[in-house]
């Protein structure tokens, strides 16, 4: 979960500064949301 969050974050914040737009920081941390619930790792 913490990881998918992470990643989410941290493509949020690359697609920022390429874009330059920071409204896909909600976007990548919403995306990382998402996927750390799909992935439930078992190592939780």
């Amino acid at each position: 979960m913490i990881v998918g969050i992470v990643m989410g974050l941290v493509m949020g914040v690359v697609i920022s500064l390429i874009t330059g737009f920071w409204l896909w920081l909600a976007a990548g941390a919403a995306v990382g949301l998402a996927t750390g619930a799909l992935m439930k790792p078992p190592a939780e």
